[in-house]
């Protein structure tokens, strides 16, 4: 069988073949958000701060896609190393059908009710309009985010996480030429700001997902799906949804904290709001992709392993794949704590915009240590099949931490954004230093093997 590392051979070996495409692709996909900032970020901190705002919404997209998609990535993957392809081949159709019904329903919501979502988010109307032209285009292009989700859901399920990444590849070259393009106005492209930007980011999705698509439906896989066949049971839709619906939850969770922590940063004026994006929202986000993908890398190395019975192995991945991602994460942030100024001024030439981005990575880059293992180390119960666990790393980090702290200090105590600064150094610590002790007291075999 193609990929027979995952289930047998060197275990760093293995992790580092799946989690290295991912990792690329992801830093490639967040190369999308930077991009637009580094672009919009000329027309003004006016721009800056609407597209800062629009990024819990994305984020929710997001959210929402890739949590079902890890849930799929999950069963097929158990399904595989269970040597159970036809079962494994009906969940894949199943979660084609069922994300198209998803992405019906969120482009609607958001093109219907988008203007009362951030005016519910307190921005105010200096920005409004910026904000509801960016994320007019973001929503009505959604289908191309979920489609493109669910097809790399099923890849990587098997093993195959290179055609996700040549896909985004393709995808981050096409809108690096389209964005100063459409959002400038060069040549005989007409200048659409704000709108250009987001433009740029659905036509370059659209490119990456069409040609994906191609490749999954010729049959080049393990699974070898075929558009004529279109097989769905109940069955493996309760059984996505009892996966997908945890995975998809802890990052919605996600995307609400940062909702109601964008609410409160807007309170703190345009200048707060527009540190809070870069370095909260860019730079963070940038960080946070190696333990994305080695953690996505680990669902598919767990699922194979616990559904051949290999549970010591699933465990000695876990491990060792939390390890890489946190000495990854950790030397990202040291290295643009040291470049900060260059880093920032890609952004920004605000001085004090500056200033507030330089004493947040200062003072938390030693944190992703920590919540690097933990990310990977709670992602491997989602392999397990015991994705409700997943649930601890944002309720603790955002509604016990961050929230409240920065909320207290920050508005009612007055010391301004520092206070949210602080309150991440402390969630990122304490989260990592639990989530530690969870994996070891409650391990990855289930309590009924298949």
């Amino acid at each position: 069988m193609k990929n027979d590392y995952i289930l047998k051979g060197n275990i760093p070996k293995a992790i580092l073949k799946l989690s290295a495409p991912l990792i690329f692709g992801l830093i490639l996909q967040t190369g999308y958000n930077i991009i637009d900032t580094i672009f919009v970020g000329k027309l003004g901190i006016e721009a800056l701060a609407a597209i800062s705002v629009t990024f819990p919404i994305v984020f929710f997209m997001i959210a929402l896609a890739s949590g079902i998609g890890l849930g799929t990535t999950s069963i097929i993957s158990r399904n595989i190393g269970a040597k159970k392809l036809e079962e494994a081949k009906i969940t894949g159709f199943t979660s084609l059908i069922l994300f198209m019904i998803i992405t019906l329903i969120f482009s609607l919501f958001g093109v219907l009710f988008g203007k009362h979502i951030f005016t519910f988010m307190g921005i105010g109307e200096d920005i409004l309009p910026l904000v509801l032209d960016y994320s007019k285009w973001i929503f009505g292009g959604s289908f191309f985010m979920f489609f493109g989700f669910v097809i790399e859901s099923i890849l990587r399920a098997e093993g195959n996480m290179k055609t996700p990444m040549y896909a985004m590849i393709a995808s981050t070259l096409l809108n690096i030429i389209l964005d100063p393009l459409l959002i400038f106005g060069l040549g005989p492209f007409p200048r659409l700001e704000i709108e250009g930007a987001a433009i740029a980011t659905i036509i370059a999705r659209a490119i990456g997902t069409i040609g994906i698509a191609i490749y999954f439906f010729k049959g080049n896989n393990i699974l070898n799906l075929k558009l004529e066949w279109l097989g769905c049971k109940w069955k493996n839709v309760k059984e996505i949804l009892y996966e997908g619906i945890p995975a998809s939850f802890v990052r919605i969770l996600m995307s609400t904290g940062q909702f109601f922590l964008t609410k409160i940063i807007a309170s703190m004026g345009t200048v707060a709001l527009a540190a809070f994006g870069i370095g909260f929202m860019r730079i963070d986000s940038f960080i946070f992709m190696p333990a994305f993908g080695v953690g996505m890398a680990i669902v598919t190395l767990v699922g194979q392993n616990v559904g051949a019975k290999k549970y010591d192995r699933a465990k000695t991945s876990a491990i060792y794949g939390g390890a890489l991602a946190a000495i990854i994460m950790v030397s990202i942030a040291f290295t643009i704590m040291i470049f900060k100024k260059q880093v920032i001024g890609w952004f920004t030439d605000d001085l004090e915009v500056a200033r507030l981005c330089y004493n947040y990575i200062s003072l938390v880059w030693p944190s992703f240590l920590f919540i690097g293992f933990s990310f990977v180390i709670l992602n491997s119960f989602q392999g397990a099949g015991k994705p409700m666990i997943q649930l601890f790393l944002p309720i603790t980090r955002f509604f016990i931490f961050i929230i409240p702290i920065t909320y207290y200090f920050g508005v009612i105590k007055g010391f301004g954004i520092s206070a949210l600064w602080k309150s991440i150094l402390a969630a990122n610590i304490s989260v990592g230093i639990v989530s530690i002790i969870l994996f070891f007291i409650i391990g990855l075999k289930p309590k009924i093997t298949t």
